[in-house]
């Protein structure tokens, strides 16, 4: 699916743009508690389109999606919610497309002249949100360990992922969403089997480390955050021990500073010879070639 539409689409909503958000949604899998199953899909797929007639069908903006090109992302969404949560993100696009669209323009510029409009649902579908969100709770480990099980290492996927899912929850409800947004991450973009643990790719580690950091808020450097993105990847074995050790060296401590700033703020970093580095080509390729020229 291309991304620049799903996130047009997902703009859409107005309190309700975790339905067709890509993050949110993560992949698809069986029934699982609190979801509904895939026998749900078609009308999963018709409550799509409603939406999308319902929403497209005046003009607004010059950037509006047509009604054909937001139909034609809705018979992705049973492949993204792996059967978890359809009736209820069905039921939240059958409520917004009853309750009609008003095209809506905003100042974005400070002159105090409408230059952005937007369609905006003329309810809230309150209950329905509520109910969408109690279903989310739980259906990211339950897409993540579908698609471990896909890979071969299914076994006590759910168990670990729901019992991390608690640990991080205790320290802030706010922890707990980004870790569901996180393991989404993981069954969305793939995971590899390590050891039988199931790990997602690199390109998720960004939402590791937003995790890390909301579970360490008085941390005093960015070793934390770093270390839980580096241990949920299966990367840098004694994180911890070895991220202080780095840091408090004389003469690269200051590089290395600079380096886990940068990769834990954009989440420009992939596992190469078990250490957490920047990608070479990418935001934080000048912070990788101070802390490499420095001798790190």
């Amino acid at each position: 699916m291309r991304p620049s539409l799903v996130r047009s689409l997902a703009a859409l909503f107005v309190g309700c743009c975790a339905v067709l958000a890509a993050g949110a949604c993560g992949d698809s899998g069986d029934d699982g508690e609190g979801g509904s199953g895939a026998g749900s899909s078609s009308g999963l797929i018709s409550a799509c389109e409603d939406y999308c007639s319902a929403a497209l069908a005046q003009p607004c903006g010059e950037n509006q999606l047509t009604v054909e090109q937001c139909q034609s992302q809705c018979g992705f969404l049973p492949t993204q919610l792996k059967g978890i949560c359809e009736t209820e993100n069905a039921a939240a696009f059958e409520c917004l497309a009853e309750a009609g669209f008003t095209c809506t323009g905003y100042d974005t510029d400070g002159d105090e002249v409408e230059d952005t409009f937007t369609p905006v649902a003329n309810a809230t579908c309150l209950e329905e949100q509520q109910a969408y969100a109690t279903c989310e709770t739980t259906a990211g480990c339950k897409r993540f360990c579908i698609t471990a099980e896909d890979a071969g290492c299914g076994e006590g996927c759910l168990e670990r992922c729901e019992s991390k899912r608690a640990e991080v929850e205790a320290a802030s409800a706010t922890c707990g969403i980004y870790y569901s947004s996180y393991v989404s991450c993981g069954s969305s973009a793939g995971i590899t089997c390590d050891g039988g643990t199931p790990r997602p790719n690199d390109f998720c580690i960004d939402s590791a480390f937003n995790v890390g950091d909301c579970v360490n808020p008085d941390a005093t450097d960015d070793c934390p955050a770093y270390c839980f993105g580096a241990e949920e990847i299966g990367c840098m074995p004694g994180c911890d021990a070895e991220c202080a050790s780095r840091l408090a060296d004389a003469t690269c401590g200051q590089a290395w500073a600079s380096l886990l700033d940068c990769v834990t703020f954009f989440g420009d970093a992939t596992c190469e010879n078990d250490v957490v580095m920047p990608t070479a080509d990418g935001i934080c390729s000048s912070e990788r070639e101070a802390y490499l020229a420095c001798g790190g």
